[in-house]
């Protein structure tokens, strides 16, 4: 009866640990910053944040991503802000493949973005940056 209880007691600890640690999988973990630019963002300045992070390209995937799209904000595992009138807003990202989560994210918000930006994005949510 004693191995029974301790059985029981250890199992329901193994359970809560595991628990624990799926939801914890599925938040995300990056810090989400934003910043405002009363400027035209360029791509060189996109270029410039991703070749900051000292990037892996056989575990990180860069991508940028229309700032306002709904199918972006659905990825995103926490508060999302608010649009900015009179800005476009454009999130830069990094996708870790190894441990299937957002590793770093910045919103910016610009008055406008450069031709470059507006063609690589055309009219998709998302494009990863290769």
């Amino acid at each position: 009866m004693r191995i029974m209880k301790v059985f029981a007691f250890v199992t329901i600890v193994v359970a809560a640990i595991g628990a624990y640690f799926y939801s914890q999988r599925k938040k995300s973990k990056f810090e989400f910053t934003s910043d405002i630019l009363d400027a035209e963002l360029s791509f060189d300045e996109v270029m410039a944040f991703f070749k900051s992070k000292n990037l892996d390209k056989d575990v990180h995937t860069p991508f940028i991503a229309n700032g306002d799209s709904a199918e972006l904000k659905e990825m995103i595992h926490q508060p999302y802000p608010e649009k900015k009138e009179g800005y476009v807003s454009l999130l830069l990202g990094v996708y870790n493949k190894d441990t299937d989560e957002f590793e770093d994210a910045k919103l910016i918000y610009a008055k406008s973005i450069d031709a470059k930006i507006s063609d690589i994005l055309g009219n998709d949510p998302l494009v990863v940056l290769s």
